[in-house]
């Protein structure tokens, strides 16, 4: 009842959704709670890697300031603005230290690198060092063309130490946005000021031509690097003042240290895992961006430059990019979210791909005819319970349940969206005129309108035709089906955790019918074998991994589970294959083994896909040199030690560990914790103390705790001890399967055995 109120509190707080068909919200709701103060500093700019954004003053559209600066090499009359081709080093969540490097395409053999850290709120220390002589300038500009929305702009103006560009956000309205100017400094006056000191012309004043943009002009050598200090505030001199303090001591010592510090005090892994975090932490934290209109930070894969492309476009692999950036950054992850729900058509669908900073070639910046494939909910659920915010899966249930409705609702005609031949199964489908128009719809061939379809694919495949009225291909695939069971199925976790109790039966419904048609239309017993299904009643002759998918949703019974992995024989062999490309797919499929409890057939996969991660070949995708989801690989790794697991809840640790393995300071609901499994022990730390200690591997599902209580199930193989640390003037009481075991003295530590099997452990400090 206590959830029922708040989930009805969080609701009212938060901008109402309208459920009802065709309509759509008509302003977005923060990302995070509106802030005057709230600063944000960050390569939010996809084109430019080798740059900062700096957005404070966000209450509200027109009081939102924007200011941006780069840094651009050059020789020989020969410059690059936005680098191709670029190593993207350490990034801190928070900004307390990053560091990326590039090499310009008219000389790959020198290395520019950026380092920055947040000095404080307001303001960044950095540097910019090279491997040979090269002219840098720093420009001050206006992100993302021209950041502006007809009401407020950004100018910079040079100043005449040559040292400083000062920049304002013009609002044309009397009242201002707080914190709505800019200082950039660097350590040294740049070549214009060494040049007019020589000639004695000019009188140190520079001449302005362009408000819109501000540079100063360096020659760099290995032996010359530049530092520089940026800041957004309110009075200049306030800021020149903070600015100067941090040219007392050395810039590179002052990086040298913040970047010993996050080495310090950032979530790592270890053992097993090697660096796995440090990984996911670039290729999340490297692609954080942000939408100036909409005014969402979001994290996506798609600031590649293999082939001088440049876009951050949101597409299904964003969703589960999500759960990855959950175990890096919670804030960022469920930002991502909001921004991809935000997204959402007035008729309910989540669009397969849009974009929101830049224009994309050859298709249209909403692809509003399709949509992504469901896994809304599975990416949402297990957001929520690495962050364990309420007010998020709140605001995220309805618009959850518009996309699940749709699927199967009324497109207008009679006809359903995704159901063509309404037998209840879905299909992949395109909407033409919802993207190119009537017009175009008529000059598209039925292979052109089918390969589209199959984008909504997760695995696509060319054995299906297009139907023309349906606008679906004429074929019902396991995977997709599969997928929005599951999406049902969580569902019914979401509203009970959100306290809405009162809709979990019309899931449930909803979730017996389309497993129900899973099972009597798509089990083959002749394969042994949940395979798509042509209209005609004919089976296709596909084999593939997503015909695993089912497992994942919990839809054959356990003689058939194992029946599909001795069906489809080669599974793992085309997994391996497929993992470095498709590793979404991958991912799904160990979900779907651990559900069935085939976990050395999971940490099989878990380990061939952490080496696969970590071969050379790879690692270009991993600093996201490719647009690829290539740093999926390593979650199947990373759940092996730690997982938010839809069923389980919070789960640490693995019975069938044979090597140690750990992840240390991941920040979950609010706490710092530590996993140490291997061969012989199991340990869990919060805030750097031992919580508990087991002197075997288990696994510990539905993991609670706080300073009072710790609770969770434990699965052992063979009867183990646990060690409770003394909490001092506490007595320890412990509990297994509901029978009290006894209490400590006050400050005594606890210790105690744990049979084989599953038990329920309850421990009361």
């Amino acid at each position: 009842m206590s959830k029922a109120i708040l989930t009805a509190i969080l609701i009212s707080a938060i901008v109402v959704w309208p459920l009802q068909h065709g309509q759509t919200q008509q302003e977005p709701v923060a990302a995070t709670p509106a802030s005057a103060d709230r600063i944000l500093i960050d390569a939010y700019d996809a084109a430019h890697v080798n740059g900062l954004v700096f957005i404070s003053g966000q209450q509200n559209a027109l009081e939102q300031n924007c200011f941006g600066v780069r840094f651009i090499v050059s020789r020989s009359g020969k410059a690059e603005t936005s680098p191709r081709k670029f190593d993207l080093g350490q990034h801190a969540p928070d900004g307390t230290f990053a560091s990326v490097s590039w090499q310009p395409e008219f000389d790959p053999k020198t290395t520019i690198t950026l380092r920055w850290s947040r000095a404080g709120k307001q303001l960044v220390v950095g540097q910019v060092s090279v491997s040979d002589n090269i002219r840098l300038t720093v420009e001050t500009y206006r992100p993302w063309g021209d950041a502006r929305d007809g009401l407020t702009w950004s100018a910079y103006h040079e100043q005449s130490d040559r040292r400083t560009i000062l920049g304002e956000q013009v609002h044309n309205q009397k009242t201002k946005a707080p914190l709505n100017r800019f200082l950039l400094r660097t350590e040294r006056a740049d070549l214009t000021k060494s040049a007019e000191a020589e000639s004695g012309t000019n009188n140190g004043q520079s001449e302005i031509t362009d408000v819109a943009r501000g540079n100063l002009m360096f020659d760099l050598s290995p032996s010359a690097p530049l530092g520089f200090v940026a800041t957004v505030g309110e009075d200049f001199d306030t800021m020149g003042r903070e600015a100067d303090k941090l040219f007392n001591n050395p810039i590179a010592e002052t990086l040298d240290k913040a970047e010993k510090s996050y080495a310090a005090i950032g979530a790592a892994t270890g053992g097993m895992l090697g660096k796995s975090f440090d990984a996911i932490a670039r290729a999340t934290m490297w692609n954080r961006f942000y939408s100036f209109n909409q005014r969402y930070e979001y994290v996506t894969l798609h600031r590649h430059s293999g082939a001088g492309l440049r876009g951050d476009a949101l597409g299904w692999d964003s969703l589960l990019m999500s759960v990855l950036t959950g175990l890096t950054d919670g804030e960022s992850a469920t930002a991502s979210l909001r921004i991809l729900l935000s997204g959402q058509t007035p008729d309910g669908r989540v669009p397969l791909r849009r974009y929101w900073q830049t224009e994309p070639q050859g298709e249209p910046p909403v692809l509003a005819g399709r949509s992504m494939p469901p896994l809304g909910a599975l990416a949402a659920l297990k957001v929520y319970l690495a962050t364990q915010d309420l007010s998020f899966l709140a605001w995220a249930y309805p618009r959850l349940q518009q996309w699940n409705d749709w699927w199967h609702a009324n497109r207008g005609d009679g006809r359903r969206w995704r159901d063509g031949n309404r037998d209840g199964l879905l299909e992949h489908g395109f909407d033409p005129e919802l993207e190119f128009g009537e017009l175009n719809f008529r000059s598209l061939t039925n292979a052109n309108k089918r390969q589209l379809a199959l984008s909504e694919a997760v695995l696509p495949t060319a054995d299906t035709r297009f139907n023309d009225l349906a606008h679906t291909s004429e074929l019902s695939p396991v995977a997709l089906n599969a997928l929005y069971a599951l999406d049902t199925e969580l569902m019914i976790m979401i509203s009970r955790e959100i306290g809405l109790t009162g809709e979990t039966d019309r899931w449930q419904r909803r979730l017996d019918e389309i497993k129900g048609l899973i099972n009597d239309h798509l089990w083959s017993e002749e394969d042994g074998l949940y395979l798509d299904r042509h209209w005609e009643g004919k089976f296709s002759s596909r084999r593939a991994p997503d015909l695993l998918l089912p497992l994942a949703a919990g839809i054959p019974d356990a003689p058939r589970a194992k029946l599909m992995l001795e069906s489809l024989r080669d599974w793992k062999q085309q997994l391996a294959e497929l993992s470095a490309e498709q590793p979404a797919i991958s991912y799904l499929v160990y979900v779907g083994l651990k559900r069935y409890g085939f976990y050395a057939e999971a940490m099989e996969l878990a380990r061939h896909n952490l080496k696969l991660a970590n071969a050379p070949s790879s690692r270009s995708d991993l600093n996201v040199r490719q647009p690829s989801l290539a740093p999926l690989l390593y979650l199947p790794a990373i759940e092996e030690v730690l997982a938010t697991d839809p069923w389980f809840g919070l789960t640490f640790g693995n019975q069938n560990a044979i090597e140690d393995a750990r992840v240390e300071r991941v920040k979950i609901a609010g706490s710092s914790l530590d996993i140490i499994l291997g061969s012989k022990r199991t340990i869990i730390r919060r805030d750097g103390n031992v919580e508990i200690e087991f002197e075997a591997p288990v696994q510990l599902r539905g993991y609670r705790s706080n300073d009072r209580i710790l609770g969770c199930m434990v699965e052992t193989k063979t009867e183990v001890r646990v060690q409770i640390p003394g909490a001092e003037g506490k007595k320890i009481t412990a509990s297994v399967d509901d029978k009290v075991l006894g209490s400590t003295s006050p400050g005594a530590a606890a210790s105690f055995k744990i049979k084989e099997g599953i038990h329920k452990l309850l421990v009361v400090k």
